[in-house]
């Protein structure tokens, strides 16, 4: 996506002004700093600047709700692999109010220790409320699933099939 995105919650086109993409990777990057704070308190004030107070976080990991339960989980896991920073990799795919972005945990050698996926929804008064985080990188698909009508699936009743591309 370049230039101009409508404000999050404005997917229909409606009279909302118009907000830069910039906007929203600024609250991305500020949120992926908290990751990198010393202390629980830092980690919270943070988050206070890109999160709503009800921020909901999920990984394959474990899972929080509020600002202060995520400062809190953000800095165990500070403590268990100090000196790794977590960095922005990808452009934000946005839309409705939701972006796409791929991530890089990195040691402080710059080694990558961790590769993740991230969606990440935005409040009305464009705070983060909401990010999902899959670990690991996307892999290439190798399977696609299509629909094939009963009439020209001769005699395969309409299932769903499974095809190598």
């Amino acid at each position: 996506m370049t230039g101009e995105q409508k404000s999050p919650n404005d997917g229909a086109g409606g009279p909302d002004s118009m907000f830069s993409v910039r906007v929203y990777e600024n609250l991305v990057d500020t949120f992926h700093r908290a990751w990198s704070k010393s202390t629980t308190q830092d980690t919270e004030d943070q988050l206070k600047t890109c999160c709503s107070p009800d921020v909901a976080y999920s990984n394959p990991w474990w899972q929080s709700a509020g600002r202060r339960e995520l400062a809190t989980s953000i800095s165990q896991l500070v403590t268990r692999f100090p000196q790794h920073d977590l960095h922005r990799l990808s452009d934000l795919d946005i839309h409705h109010g939701q972006a796409l972005l791929t991530w890089v945990i990195r040691d402080s050698t710059g080694t990558p220790a961790l590769f993740g996926t991230e969606i990440v929804e935005f409040s009305a008064d464009l705070l983060i409320c909401r990010a999902v985080a899959f670990f690991g990188q996307l892999r290439p698909r190798t399977k696609t699933y299509s629909f094939v009508p009963p009439a020209a699936a001769a005699g395969d009743e309409g299932r769903n099939t499974s095809h190598t591309a």
